[in-house]
């Protein structure tokens, strides 16, 4: 999958919001993706006459990248953030979740730690929430014909796409005993290299910080 952007629009891949709703969308529907291969190019344009920019995926915890934890069947992944060298801006906690010894109880607590730091975003994102809610706009629809359930399952799954909630969800049930999280993912990269098991990425992005 190549992300391209050609909006004539102000929308751009430049936002952590958008990076959730691609790694959400992925895990609700197509659950059963055994590789996943996204890229985005150097540069887009909304138009041709357009200024361009560099496109971004946040690999960042609060960028969502541990809502594909839900593809059980996961054995490849590779993620080219952007057109920076790889780490750029991450830290070993936003990807110590993939690998078998980042769920012990000093993981989870340097997980939560980073969690805390979202409190103003979470409320501001509850406080848009509940504005669209009540806006006249919104009108209550069906999710689905009674000929198409799984539509309106799948709908009812995507209800939160995009939100920093869902993400803070999904790191809280990986603190739960008997957790297991991509037991058949053995390539990972971060950029275009070559996968490795994600111990291995992790010991080569942040050698100073694996052992600690």
């Amino acid at each position: 999958m190549e992300l391209h952007d050609h909006n004539d629009g102000d929308v751009q891949l430049t936002s952590p919001v958008l990076s959730r709703i691609l790694f959400g969308y992925l895990s609700r529907v197509c659950p059963r993706l055994e590789e996943v291969d996204i890229r985005v190019p150097w540069c887009c344009s909304g138009s041709m006459s357009g200024p361009s920019y560099s496109p971004r995926l946040y690999t960042q915890l609060h960028g969502g990248l541990c809502l594909l934890s839900r593809l059980t069947n996961l054995r490849m992944l590779r993620v080219c953030p952007d057109s920076l060298a790889e780490g750029h801006n991450t830290n070993k906690v936003d990807f110590a979740w993939m690998t078998s010894g980042g769920h012990t109880e000093k993981e989870r607590r340097r997980r939560r730690v980073v969690m805390v730091s979202w409190e103003g975003m979470l409320a501001q994102e509850e406080r848009l929430e509940n504005d669209r809610c009540q806006s006249d706009a919104v009108r209550e629809t069906p999710l689905a014909s009674e000929t198409a359930p799984l539509d309106g399952e799948i709908l009812w799954q995507l209800k939160d796409l995009g939100r920093l909630s869902e993400v803070k969800a999904v790191l809280e049930g990986m603190d739960k005993d008997g957790f297991r999280c991509l037991q058949q993912l053995t390539q990972f990269a971060l950029g275009p290299t070559l996968g490795q098991r994600p111990e291995d990425v992790l010991k080569r992005l942040f050698p100073q910080k694996f052992f600690r």
